[in-house]
């Protein structure tokens, strides 16, 4: 019977027009993405306005680089600039904003701008997929199924995040692996160092991808293969920590301050790293009321431990390591570094599971190892009414909101040419009565740089620079009282949802 089953299927894949499944292929992925909004929220996908913090964020900076190139505001949190002077860009770094910055100099940068970039980038990424690979219809099918339901790249289209930039190189890079692994060809591994090294200043964990290229091209001599494999992920992360220490505006995440404390006393570093490790593994496998980050974690360690399970096989068999090595290299790569320096928090550590995992399924379909692919989409499929219930697109706004941010609030902005960039600066605060950090940002003029005050005590010691605060004139923080009174702030404008101050105390003319 079974017999029958799959011979029945081998005929009507081979019947498949080939061309119609590499279009669905192509465009299904951004058409489905369009059809969801309307089908589950009652609106266009086009209606996106950033909303969220880290959303707001992006779209601003990508603005100001439109609009003025580095001379803009600054971006930090608690007024810590990145130490190269020349990047004033927030804690996520210059490369991401550049990326999206230059394609909004070329066609404008609107509200919903990163929503086109993200479905023009899938199609574009799945098209050149296809065509570097060839797959035959079979696989063709598996992906067109993969893809329709890989939750996270549905999630993300809708967003202004980074998120489907990275699942769009994972496409491309999972072709461009397959071929190397298979055919060893030196131009496939040429094509993905480029790669890597145009993503390592967006996200640094991209550069453990160069331990399986290395450690592949001198397969042949293991001691080699070994050497030039560590030597060249130690070289690569420690440029992209580099990059991150000097180009990113510190943020007070474990990341940064494990860093600083490893350099100045390895002992207590080390005894605080191991804390962190035993709490995200606990927090590893624990609900915490996002089933699809937790369904994630379990479909990245499957897919781990059967590869561990294969190279262990092709290691006491001498056999060529291939794709078991590197599933395992990419895979474990990013658990070991989110567990030791990262964390297992809400979607942070599933924001950074997704890539490597969709690198892996791309390459265990080009492998034919459709049933390892093929949990993944079950399990995918299994969780869809989550999906259906945690599919939240920004797309509700009060254009009160913005009617009063520019009538109330953006009169009283000056931007300085001449000035520096303390001086075309908005400091607001996370906490108080109003969500400030919310899309009314978005009606502020292009130029003026956000710095997010998480402490109000860190300006005990030192002054407060930004020229403008905009903050809940009744709040008081703890331990510190009133920013407006002990600071010593001028009123420019009241509004509904927070007071715009000036700081006369800012290096400004």
């Amino acid at each position: 019977m079974m017999n029958l089953a799959a011979d029945y299927f081998s005929r009507a894949v081979a019947r498949m027009p080939r061309r119609g499944l590499l279009l669905a292929t192509v465009l299904f992925p951004s058409l489905l993405a369009i059809a969801l909004t309307p089908l589950l929220k009652g609106a266009s996908i086009f209606d996106f306005i950033p909303n969220s913090s880290d959303e707001i964020i992006y779209w601003r900076e990508i603005n100001s680089f439109v609009e003025y190139g580095f001379s803009g505001g600054q971006y930090s949190t608690n007024e810590y600039p990145a130490d190269f002077a020349a990047s004033p860009f927030g804690s996520h770094g210059p490369a991401f904003i550049g990326v999206y910055g230059l394609i909004g100099k070329l066609f404008g940068w609107q509200a919903n701008s990163a929503v086109w970039i993200h479905l023009i980038l899938v199609p574009l990424s799945i098209l050149l997929m296809v065509q570097v690979a060839r797959p035959d219809v079979r696989k063709q099918l598996v992906l067109l199924a993969l893809l329709l339901l890989w939750w996270p790249l549905q999630i993300y289209i809708p967003t202004n995040m980074q998120e489907v930039l990275h699942m769009c190189m994972a496409l491309v890079l999972g072709t461009l692996f397959h071929r190397y692994i298979q055919l060893r060809q030196r131009s496939d591994g040429v094509w993905i160092a480029v790669l890597l090294l145009v993503l390592i200043p967006i996200r640094l964990t991209w550069a453990f991808l160069f331990f399986p290229l290395a450690f592949l091209y001198f397969e042949n001599n293991p001691m080699k293969a070994i050497v030039f494999a560590l030597f060249s992920v130690a070289i690569f992360s420690l440029a992209g920590t580099f990059f991150v220490r000097h180009f990113y505006s510190p943020y007070p995440w474990f990341s940064s301050t494990i860093l600083e404390l490893l350099l100045s006393d390895w002992r207590i570093g080390l005894r605080e790293l191991a804390q962190h490790f035993v709490l995200n593994v606990g927090l590893y496998f624990q609900s915490n009321g996002l089933a699809l980050t937790v369904l994630l974690r379990y479909q990245l360690l499957l897919v781990f431990l059967v590869a561990l399970v294969w190279l262990g096989h092709r290691l006491r068999s001498r056999q060529v390591l291939g794709a078991s090595l590197f599933h395992v290299a990419n895979l474990g790569a990013i658990i070991l570094f989110v567990l030791l320096f990262y964390d297992i928090l809400d979607t942070r550590d599933y924001r950074m599971f997704v890539p490597p995992l969709l690198l892996s399924a791309v390459v265990l379909v080009f492998q034919n190892k459709f049933g390892l692919v093929s949990v993944l989409i079950l399990s995918n499929l299994a969780l869809t009414g989550t999906f259906v219930e945690q599919y939240r697109p920004n797309h509700q706004y009060d254009p009160r909101i913005l009617q009063e941010v520019d009538q109330r609030i953006n009169p009283e902005l000056v931007f300085d040419l001449d000035g520096n960039r303390w001086c075309n600066t908005i400091a607001v605060a996370k906490y108080g009565a109003y969500p400030l950090i919310g899309y009314g940002l978005t009606a502020v003029p292009a130029g003026f740089g956000i710095t997010t005050i998480l402490d109000w005590a860190e300006f005990i010691e030192r002054p407060l620079q930004s020229k403008y605060v905009w903050v809940d004139s009744e709040y008081e923080q703890p331990n510190y009282g009133s920013p407006v009174r002990r600071l010593n702030l001028q009123l420019l404008a009241r509004s509904a949802h927070g007071d715009l101050y000036e700081n006369p105390h800012a290096p400004c003319d």
